[in-house]
């Protein structure tokens, strides 16, 4: 069952063609992840077809400018900034631990001097 799973996922593939002469660049997905995102950023399929399996494929033209590789960010902190978060983050938790604890005492204080 594993090895079909993995043959679906290597199915569901992106390809992006685009050349220095023409200023729109052409993608075919087989990813319906994909092909959400591209709904999501409203960017029509110019065309689709059905797959087997009840898959669909779509085909999108976006301006090539829009073709962007981007390494992932790695923020580098010291040992000193790691250990200013975590005390910020420690206090910041602190205080709203305390609030929901008041906020559950008070409630529960409320509804029993109602029911007096």
């Amino acid at each position: 069952m594993e090895s079909a799973l993995s043959d679906l996922k290597l199915e569901q593939e992106t390809t992006i063609v685009f050349n220095e002469a023409e200023p729109l660049a052409q993608i075919w997905s087989a990813s319906r992840s994909f092909q959400r995102r591209m709904e999501k950023a409203g960017i029509p399929p110019t065309k689709t077809a059905p797959r087997e399996r009840g898959a669909l494929s779509a085909w999108y033209e976006v301006p090539r400018k829009w073709i962007r590789v981007r390494p992932p960010i790695v923020k580098q902190i010291t040992e000193e900034q790691r250990k200013n978060m975590s005390e910020r983050a420690r206090v910041r938790f602190a205080r709203i631990r305390v609030a929901k604890q008041s906020n559950s005492l008070h409630e529960s204080g409320e509804n029993t001097r109602s029911e007096e």
